[in-house]
């Protein structure tokens, strides 16, 4: 789950990390957008950042009127700055020529900075460990300077079960080059990061830039953060962190109806399986046959026939599904209840597609009768390889 620059601020802020003073506009109203204005009429100069789950917001631009995604403004003008991005469509070098729609604004006070740096917290399922990265070249791309002078990045993995070291944020600090109060406050600050990290089951924490104020003090002036969906009963405010305005539209549906393993992708060839490995395979095998999925959906083991119905009619109306390709090896879920779903979907939602299931395992012959009975014209094999082939022939020659 992504989290909105705003809401990770607010969350570093609960562990004693300090972030420059902030106020979301969350309304395209002029009575909203005084609300928030009110916060900084002492300021001279405020920040107003799109919010978008996409990173290169400053370096991005808006396709309507070209302006940056945040723009550093004198704040009689901060109302303008606002509205200017407000509905309006952001691109960066992570949304594509694509873009996203600006649904809220952010408006932070300035900060006077003496230094930047990076700093990040995230999974490494190489090392199965969190790791720590740091450089004293923040506000840069980490990869590039990775690449260009690797000196200049620190990374080292975190043992689980002991957590973050008071030593290696020492270390941190070293590199950092910092000395006196502020050498302390930095090793605080990555301790409390760490807590934050582990306590919120976060895949990532990335702080760029950390700056060193100019009255010798920390600062996260950006943040963005990744959250284990998976660990939502644990916390009860990851539902406020949701933003449906963020959310890939046949993703938000598939979610509405208590499907959560579905991914839109960009190709025209509907996939759905029970079973993540499986539907992994399923994606793998097509576009090693030169197809291309549209998504990926793993229905699951435990799937209703509503669930797996709706899963149907998800795939069905995509407007770019040229096919359905369906893998079952029917263990917990039986092979003619993914069939009798897909029979359901259709007295409602026209089957205008090549359908190719393949079917193993459990209640396979029930699924293959009923599949025959019900008069659709779907192709139903025992062989992955051999259904993969037929739904690639079907949809080129349904073209």
């Amino acid at each position: 789950m992504n989290v909105h620059e705003y809401r990770a601020k607010e969350l570093l802020k609960s562990f004693h990390i300090s972030v420059p003073f902030g106020v979301c506009i969350e309304e395209n109203t002029s009575s909203a957008i005084a609300a928030a204005l009110r916060a900084f009429e002492n300021h001279s100069k405020v920040v107003v950042k799109a919010q978008i789950h996409a990173g290169g917001r400053g370096k991005g631009h808006f396709k309507e009127n070209g302006t940056s995604g945040v723009r550093l403004v004198e704040t009689e003008h901060a109302s303008e700055a606002a509205v200017g991005m407000f509905g309006k469509t952001l691109m960066t070098n992570q949304t594509g020529t694509d873009g996203k729609i600006v649904h809220k604004v952010y408006v932070t006070e300035t900060v006077a900075v003496a230094r930047e740096f990076y700093l990040s917290l995230l999974i490494d399922r190489d090392r199965q460990c969190p790791v720590l990265m740091a450089s004293d070249s923040g506000g840069c791309d980490v990869e590039t300077v990775a690449q260009t002078h690797p000196e200049k990045v620190l990374m080292f993995p975190v043992d689980p079960l002991l957590g973050l070291q008071a030593f290696q944020a020492r270390r941190v600090a070293c590199l950092f080059q910092l000395s006196g109060g502020a050498f302390n406050e930095c090793v605080e600050l990555l301790l409390n990061l760490y807590r934050a990290f582990a306590a919120s089951d976060a895949y990532l924490i990335e702080i760029n830039p950390l700056v060193l104020t100019q009255d010798g003090h920390l600062s996260a002036l950006d943040c963005k953060m990744q959250l284990d969906d998976n660990a939502r009963f644990r916390h009860e405010n990851f539902a406020s962190f949701d933003d449906p305005n963020e959310a890939e539209p046949t993703e938000a549906e598939a979610k509405s109806v208590g499907i959560h393993n579905y991914v839109a992708l960009d190709g025209d060839i509907a996939c759905l399986a029970n079973g993540a490995g499986l539907g992994m395979a399923t994606l793998d095998l097509l576009d090693a046959l030169g197809g291309k999925a549209a998504n990926f959906l793993d229905i699951g083991d435990t799937a209703s026939a509503e669930q797996i119905e709706a899963g149907f009619r998800i795939l069905l109306k995509h407007p770019k599904t040229r096919g359905v390709f369906v893998n079952i090896f029917g263990g917990t879920l039986p092979c003619d209840r993914v069939v009798q779903g897909l029979i359901s979907v259709t007295e409602t939602v026209a089957l205008r597609v090549p359908c190719v299931m393949r079917l193993m395992g459990n209640h396979k012959n029930e699924g293959l009768t009923l599949l025959k009975r019900s008069g659709l014209s779907a192709i139903a094999t025992e062989d992955l390889t051999t259904a993969a082939k037929a739904i690639l022939r079907e949809t080129k020659a349904a073209l």
